[in-house]
Parts: structure tokens; C-alpha cells; sequence
């Protein structure tokens, strides 16, 4: 397990968690959709994970908008969503998620420490497509770190077509993207693993080891609703969240790439500051980027997530917005 890096990133805010072993936060997004190369465009419903293959690759998705998701899907996100403007509109029931600890309403000091982050494992550097599962799994740190931490060894099928065998928080990686049954397949990777992670997996994948119905897709419409879910997820319940972002307004990404990528959010700022926290397990590659902790501002973490987008048929873009809460 890798602490949040100490390089400095040549944007935006960046600081450094030092936490306790049971830590860490996530979560990922939409209905379904594939990622794949803009001159390859994929013609399933899915929405997926970044692909790493091509320098300066557009990553691609088919509809992936709420009307593809079940009645039921649907509403729990909407009662969701509500609960958590109630909650945010509330006097006094904001909480400050701030990079080591967490102030509850009324308290002048640290109630406990910040256990929704401050660690989070890499992804494999020959998986450059699983930031589906990576996102997944520093989310899970938060609710069973020592399922993840202490994960037999495993050997998977890599990108390659070959074998490779992972141990502890790379096993449980390895595990839930590959072997765990989940909506009638093994794992939440699509084959090839360039195809990423469908949205609406990764979320049952989390309800599914977390025994909840915690996560759902919900895409937000602006900023300010983005963030009440986001505090009312990390404030209110303690659990982390995962945003489908554009990595070009993440930290350290070269620019242009406007790659969909699934990072981890764990924690935000609602004082002057205005930050919003994630964690991003990507293995560092020719694209630039670097796996590691990073606060960026409120703004530029809702450009990351409402510049994603999906293609239609006819090779239209849509811009779409999402996190899984």
C-alpha cells in the first residue's frame, strides 16, 4: 500500500495524509457504457474506466444517461439525492472533511481522525485499465481494510493474455475485477480489460462486498448538487464516493488527454478553501500521471466531472456528469 505521494504537482492543491491502517474512499459511476479508442467507437450500452493504450486517446462512451437505468434505479437516486439537500440544508449539520480530521458541528478541534482517507493501493503497472476497481478498492479500504490488506495471493489473466500473480491489496484488486461473480460475470472488468469498468457494475460490485445498497449512479445537474451529495456521502455517513471524471482537470495528467477515468473521492473543504479530495490509483505512465492523493478545488473537480462524456451512434458527443454515492 502506497502513502499519498509528496511530489508536488504542477497544478492546483496537493497535501499529504498520513492515516491509520483502516482507511480510504471511493466509488464509480453511470449506467452502461465502454470506453475505447474515438476511432472505435463501442456499440453496447456500457460506461467504463480509462484507457491507457494511445498517447492522447479520446475515451468514448454510448449513452449512458439515467433513462437507461431501471424505475427503481432511478428513484433511489432521487431519494438519495434528496436526503442529501435536506441534510446539507440543515443549520449545523455541515461537517468539515479536512485533510487530517473531521470537525464535527459546534467543535473547535479534531473529533477523530479523517478514516475515509489517507491511503490508497496502485494499480498494477502492467493494468492500466483498472481504475474501476482501483477506485474500488481504496473505497473498500474504508469499510474492511484488512479483507483488502490481507488478501491471499492470486493469479489472473492480465492485459497480456498472459498470467500474473498479485498478493495482498493487489490480490483483492485482482479479485474484484476479475474473479468475483457479479451481474452474471466474473469480475467488473469488460474483455479486454482497454474496455474498462461499466458504471453500473462497479456500483453493484461495492453494494455487493460492502452487503449494502449504499451506491448508486446519480449524475448530477451542477456543481452545488454535486457537492451536497458528495458532503452528505463523506459528512454525514462516513463512506467514501467515486467520481467518473475527465483527466484533463485532474493533477498531474499531461493535458488534452480528456480521458474518462474513475478516482476516489474521500474528502472535501467547506471553508474558504473549497477543495474537494480524491484518490487517484492509476500506475504512473507515459501520459503523466502519477497514483496519489490530491485536493483540487470544488470547480475544477466539477469541470473534471462534467466534461466526461459519451458518443451515440452517429458519433455525437454528449457531455454528461456522474458519481457513485
Amino acid at each position: 500500500m502506497s502513502n499519498r505521494s509528496m511530489l508536488a504537482p504542477p497544478r492546483g492543491i496537493r497535501r499529504i495524509l498520513v492515516l491509520p491502517l483502516a482507511v480510504v474512499a471511493m466509488m464509480a459511476m453511470m449506467a452502461n457504457t465502454g470506453i475505447a479508442h474515438a476511432s472505435a467507437l463501442p456499440t453496447s450500452s456500457s460506461v467504463s474506466g480509462q484507457s491507457l493504450s494511445g498517447a492522447g486517446m479520446l475515451a468514448t462512451f454510448n449513452d449512458p444517461r439515467a433513462s437507461h437505468l431501471t424505475a427503481t434505479e432511478q428513484q433511489q437516486a432521487a431519494n438519495k439525492n434528496a436526503s442529501a439537500r435536506t441534510w446539507q440544508a440543515a443549520a449545523g449539520k455541515r461537517q468539515i472533511i479536512q485533510p487530517d480530521c473531521i470537525i464535527p458541528p459546534g467543535a473547535s478541534e479534531c473529533d477523530f481522525p479523517v478514516n475515509i482517507g489517507g491511503q490508497y493501493i496502485a494499480e498494477p503497472a502492467d493494468e492500466t485499465n483498472w481504475c474501476g476497481p482501483g477506485a474500488a478498492t481504496a473505497a473498500y479500504l474504508h469499510w474492511n481494510a484488512n479483507a483488502v490488506n490481507n488478501h491471499a495471493a492470486i493469479t489472473v489473466t492480465n492485459n497480456a493474455g498472459g498470467q500474473s500473480t498479485y498478493v495482498n491489496g493487489q490480490a483483492w484488486m485482482a479479485w474484484f475485477a476479475v474473479v468475483m461473480p457479479v451481474d452474471g460475470r466474473s469480475g467488473v472488468m469488460n474483455r479486454p480489460y482497454s474496455n474498462g469498468t461499466d458504471a453500473t457494475v462497479l456500483r453493484d460490485g461495492l453494494n455487493l462486498v460492502t452487503g449494502t445498497s449504499y451506491y448508486v449512479y446519480y449524475n448530477p445537474p451542477n456543481e452545488a448538487d454535486m457537492m451536497a451529495n458528495v458532503e452528505a456521502d463523506i459528512g454525514r455517513d462516513g463512506h467514501p464516493m467515486v467520481y467518473l471524471a475527465n483527466t484533463n482537470h485532474l493533477q498531474t495528467w499531461n493535458p488534452g488527454l480528456n480521458i474518462n477515468h474513475y478516482v476516489e473521492g474521500y474528502g472535501y473543504d467547506i471553508t474558504a478553501f473549497q477543495t474537494a479530495a480524491y484518490a487517484d490509483t492509476a500506475p504512473h505512465t507515459s501520459q503523466g500521471n502519477i497514483p496519489g492523493d490530491y485536493w483540487i478545488s470544488q470547480d475544477q473537480m466539477w469541470q473534471a466531472v462534467s466534461t466526461a462524456y459519451w458518443v451515440d451512434s452517429n458519433g455525437v458527443h454528449h457531455l454528461i456528469s456522474v458519481i457513485v454515492m
